[in-house]
């Protein structure tokens, strides 16, 4: 062979090792992977890190692959992770924001229901609007004669009430701390005013019942709000599962 048909082209500076030879950057890998279960992210709270760190791990990967000094391939690998990290981001926060909306407006509509009912007076509705859906007492029941039915027991029945409390006494007893209430008290004072959501203040779940705190303002005086801590619970009615909304607590600020 002549030293002509031996020598290597001179347009030829390539390394003879392929390029394809680079092993997958594993940190490339990782991102890919988190990206695609950080997906899930909008449906469960839970999985929230996970669109976050894919992304911090593509960004890193995509910087250290684009290097020419890198050892690893797989910067494509690394930018999906980077794009499903962010996409489930935005996700998430679009569909947490929407939620939040929602649970605002259902919750300040039910708020203002039930101040409006302590602004007229209408305890009885008031206490049945503390209770869940199912201990409710039937529609078309006479509410005052209810919770007014209680009498106290005789001193000889008192030890067997103490044990098993009498429900009509507990409702008495509710419709009472009721009228005593701060907040009936202020509401009294403004009974043509209408009540307007002013923040939601927080969203926390308890054993899979939501609460929900709002304040409210009334349109005739701006100086206090009133915080409803609300509970929302799901019931079956008519084979349908419904959101129901009940009060756990109020006060005035």
């Amino acid at each position: 062979m002549s030293t002509i048909e031996s020598a290597k082209p001179v347009f030829s500076n390539i390394d003879e090792e392929p390029l394809l030879s680079k092993p997958i950057s594993k940190l490339a890998i990782a991102a890919m992977v988190l990206g695609v279960i950080g997906l899930l992210s909008p449906f469960t709270g839970a999985l929230l890190p996970v669109p976050f760190l894919a992304a911090a791990l593509g960004l890193i990967g995509s910087v250290m692959l684009s290097r020419s000094t890198s050892t690893h391939s797989g910067i494509g690998i690394a930018n999906i992770g980077l794009f499903l990290g962010l996409l489930s981001t935005t996700w998430f926060l679009v569909s947490d924001k929407a939620n939040r909306d929602n649970l605002a407006n259902s919750g300040g509509e039910f708020a203002a229901h039930y101040l409006e009912n302590l602004a007229d007076g209408n305890e009885y509705v008031v206490a049945e609007l503390q209770q869940p859906f199912p201990a409710r007492q039937l529609p078309g029941l006479d509410l005052k004669t209810y919770y007014e039915s209680y009498k106290a027991a005789a001193p000889s029945e008192r030890n067997k009430e103490e044990a098993e409390p009498d429900p009509r006494m507990l409702a008495k007893e509710r419709v009472q701390k009721i009228r005593e209430h701060s907040v009936s008290n202020y509401a009294r004072r403004f009974p043509n005013a209408s009540w307007i959501l002013s923040h939601l203040q927080e969203i926390t779940n308890r054993g899979g019942v939501e609460i929900i705190v709002v304040n409210m303002i009334n349109s005739e005086d701006a100086s206090k709000t009133v915080s409803i801590a609300l509970c929302r619970q799901n019931h079956v009615e008519n084979g349908k599962s419904l959101a129901d909304w009940f009060v756990q607590d109020m006060k005035l600020n």
